[in-house]
């Protein structure tokens, strides 16, 4: 990705209007995707699972765009609304989905490994926690309904879990962590893991270009959505009708998911226009911009 000098960085920027954010935003992430989809049928299978969290992201990012204008009622046109929760909700997925990518694409997190013991530990933790929620997946729909005709499929699954396993346990990273990690990644397939001690979402935000309070403000502010409890109730009622600044940190994560692709496919060749660009280096660094403070540990989520 080409950088811009700081005066066309300063005159472009200065020329952005806030109507044009999530269209220069859709803009950039389209073009990524379209090289994504080009070249994703040679990707191996840990990059294409990179690609999936970044089409996954790219799809829920548009369909805010389209909740954001309005939608109607089913048998009443006329009635229209913005459905402020689900907006919240889905911007909450994206935040995971970006540090679910940056987790697994660039984070650095283990400083006695190499890039490539790390990146290749990080993603079997992440394909064996797949297969263990899969496996709980399957034992659960068997109570329900008779699952003989997908025998063969579970146990290809359990066979695929048990050789991942044992990657991950001949891995030195794996040697290098406490009984109790080792024993999450095991029994119930954790796969967000610190150098010391595993990650929650908001331990896994303040080590990512999204550090500061504020994210864990927003991702706990999201959560009362998606929670469904009391305060989440009162949310939907004092902003329904003031949307104003709605979309601001989803722009941030779309900033941040942009370059962190760009590093992962480096030699994309992508254009972008200096519009795009000056957009997207400024809210990257809104996001650097945000200061850490000590972590509420009761917040975590």
């Amino acid at each position: 990705m080409r950088t811009l000098t700081p005066d066309i960085y300063k005159t472009q920027k200065s020329q952005i209007r806030d109507g044009e954010l999530p269209h220069l935003f859709h803009s950039m992430l389209k073009k990524q995707a379209a090289v994504i989809f080009e070249r994703q049928r040679m990707f191996d299978d840990a990059l294409s699972a990179k690609a999936d969290l970044f089409n996954l992201f790219f799809r829920q990012y548009n369909t805010i765009l389209v909740l954001e204008q309005k939608v109607a009622h089913i048998d009443s046109p006329g009635a229209r609304y913005i459905d402020i929760t689900s907006v919240n909700v889905l911007i909450r997925s994206c935040h995971e989905r970006f540090l679910a990518f940056w987790y697994l694409a660039e984070g650095r997190l283990f400083p006695d490994a190499t890039p490539e013991e790390e990146a290749k530990f990080k993603w079997l933790c992440y394909y064996h926690g797949g297969l263990v929620d899969a496996e709980r997946n399957n034992l659960l729909r068997a109570r329900l309904v008779d699952v003989t005709a997908q025998a063969g499929a579970m146990a290809g699954n359990a066979t695929r879990k048990r050789d991942v396993l044992k990657e991950i346990k001949n891995s030195q990273v794996f040697k290098q962590l406490e009984p109790k990690t080792q024993e999450a990644i095991e029994r119930y397939g954790a796969w967000r893991i610190g150098n010391r001690k595993l990650l929650s979402w908001n331990g896994l935000a303040r080590l990512s270009p999204i550090k500061g309070a504020i994210a864990e403000f927003e991702y706990h502010r999201m959560s009362l959505y998606a929670h469904t409890g009391f305060a989440g109730l009162e949310e939907d009622k004092r902003n329904n009708g003031s949307p104003d600044g709605l979309l601001a940190y989803l722009y941030v994560l779309a900033a941040c998911l942009i370059f962190s692709l760009d590093s992962v496919l480096p030699d994309s060749d992508i254009h972008f226009t200096s519009r795009e660009l000056a957009c997207a280096q400024e809210f990257r660094e809104i996001a650097q911009s945000w200061i850490n403070l000590p972590p509420l540990e009761d917040l975590d989520e």
